[in-house]
């Protein structure tokens, strides 16, 4: 039902903008799809820490993904509109769980000329979300997959201003319904494109996770309001690259590690409930044949109980590629991530994982973020006791005595 209402939505509002003959139809996207196979028998194994927010994607990837957006944009008297329809569809290249379809963005917007390139817009929007690409996380990211109403581009003096209103759920574990959801109404204050040195700018952010709903079956003690804030620092022309170095502190609701998704609040988040951490991406192309990036993140986490009363996790990547010619490179990566325990159980430890991968690799054009790509790849992980206690690593494909393992195969990855 949802596939088939998903395509009429996106068959109705192709044929209206056949109809208003209006000119800039654009059609983009993105995809990839692996094959893979593990070093003990199966199909391909994908390395995590159990209780981390992310993976070094290189040869990492158990899923095929497609978004494929229509939009249009056009003119009328005054003022330029625009809508957008992405239709998605994604499933594990492990196990047996079926395809699914859904739409990922759903929205309009409209800016009137005599406004100075301020903007409105609604609807479901990737909304100025943030990420690190190497590990695949978006580590501010409050608006997608929930409907949103704002303004943009407003000029602040040397910056701009946008104003969002967000309405965000949170569903507690083993519940259904809707009235038993913890809703939150979200207003996301940013100022952004702030110049502060040469090729330097800051964006400044505050969301409010503001609790509106009936409290059923959420606990005593939850965060009427919620924070998340955000800094963060825009570098270009680095090393033919550029640099984004963020700092973000969330309480109650905002506590959660995930960015990524409308169920990414915290259910029941109290103010005990924290998290703060520090982000570090550097990408780089200092010359043709050379390209590469260097990820940190630090995350503290805070919350009330008798143990594990949080954790603080410590990951860095780095993944460079030699380009010798126009159509081929060779990239690899190294991975590293340890979690320790607050007031860690007699048995916890603290979990530890190396993660290996080299991936010869074919590719249109030069640059980090140059695409398509058709890899093939070789991945090699290793974990220590803590991290095989903690819970399952590369989708159960090892013995619960091992400690190593391989994943092999080749992917694909475009954005169009």
């Amino acid at each position: 039902m949802l596939a088939g209402n998903a395509a009429r939505a996106i068959a109705i509002g192709a044929l209206a903008m056949v109809a208003s003959g209006a000119s800039a139809l654009e059609f983009h996207g993105y995809f990839r799809d692996s094959l893979g196979f593990n070093s003990f028998g199966g199909g391909q194994a994908c390395f995590q820490l159990p209780g981390s927010d992310f993976k070094a994607r290189l040869g990492n990837e158990c899923d095929r993904y497609l978004e494929a957006a229509l939009a249009e944009t056009g003119k009328v008297t005054g003022a330029e509109w625009r809508v957008e329809f992405m239709a998605a569809s994604g499933m594990p290249t492990t196990g047996a769980a079926a395809n699914t379809f859904f739409l990922q963005q759903m929205w309009a917007s409209l800016e009137v000329e005599s406004w100075g390139g301020v903007t409105l817009w609604g609807g479901r929007r990737f909304y100025r979300r943030h990420d690190v690409h190497g590990i695949d996380w978006f580590y501010w990211n409050p608006a997608q997959g929930s409907v949103a109403v704002g303004i943009e581009d407003v000029p602040v003096g040397a910056g701009k201003a946008a104003l969002t209103l967000i309405r965000m759920d949170a569903t507690p574990a083993g519940t259904t319904g809707d009235f038993v959801r913890g809703t939150y109404a979200v207003p996301d204050l940013r100022v952004y494109d702030l110049p502060v040195n040469p090729d330097g700018t800051l964006e400044i952010g505050v969301d409010l996770a503001l609790a509106y709903d009936q409290n059923r079956t959420l606990g005593a003690g939850r965060a009427a309001v919620s924070p998340l804030f955000t800094l963060q620092h825009n570098q270009t022309r680095i090393l033919g690259g550029s640099n984004t170095l963020a700092f973000q502190y969330g309480l109650g609701a905002f506590a959660h590690g995930s960015g990524n998704g409308p169920d990414q609040l915290l259910a029941g988040g109290t103010t005990g409930d924290r998290q703060w951490r520090v982000i570090e991406h550097l990408v780089v192309n200092p010359a043709p044949e050379v390209s590469g990036a260097i990820a940190l993140v630090y995350q503290d986490k805070s919350a009330p109980g008798p143990t594990r009363k949080g954790s603080r996790t410590f990951s860095a990547e780095i993944r460079p590629a030699y380009q010798p010619c126009d159509h081929f490179k060779l990239a690899a990566d190294v991975f590293y991530q340890t979690i320790s325990f607050k007031d860690p159980g007699p048995l916890d430890g603290t979990p530890t994982l190396v993660k290996l991968t080299a991936a010869p690799t074919f590719v249109l054009g030069r640059g980090y973020y140059a695409r398509p790509e058709l890899r093939f790849f070789a991945t090699h992980a290793a974990w220590n006791d803590a991290a095989a206690r903690a819970g399952t690593i590369g989708n159960g494909a090892f013995p619960t005595d091992r400690r190593s393992g391989w994943s092999f195969g080749a992917s694909m990855e475009l954005w169009f």
